[in-house]
């Protein structure tokens, strides 16, 4: 931490990548997220959460409410949700073509997010 004369806001990035790799598991906001935000809200600063969710191992409707719900209680100032299908990855070779939509166009694949609102 370079100071609180230069920070103005502290962020953390979580993803939760469920069941894309081998030996993977789902990750509730909890498990992928809280100790990494209680550590940035020490700082006093406004605290952001980059994050982004898979679909492979559990329910990302589910996980989309559980996140929204968790940052308004937290409180976060602020959200970035990394809304994209990426090319594959080495990394995550049970998912090819990783698919963080927020909303899938032409599916219900969405309302998780819907909800939220």
């Amino acid at each position: 931490f370079p100071g609180n004369d230069v920070v103005d806001v502290v962020a953390v990035s979580a993803y939760n990548f469920g069941a894309c790799y081998p030996g993977g598991e789902w990750q509730t906001f909890d498990v992928m997220a809280r100790s990494y935000l209680d550590r940035a809200r020490n700082f006093g600063k406004p605290v952001w959460l980059d994050t982004g969710t898979l679909e492979a191992g559990g329910d990302k409707d589910a996980w989309l409410r559980d996140l929204f719900d968790q940052a308004r209680a937290y409180p976060l100032q602020g959200v970035l949700y990394f809304n994209l299908v990426t090319e594959s990855m080495a990394t995550l070779p049970y998912c090819p073509n990783p698919d963080y939509r927020l909303r899938v166009p032409g599916t219900s694949r969405w309302q998780g997010f819907a909800d939220s609102f």
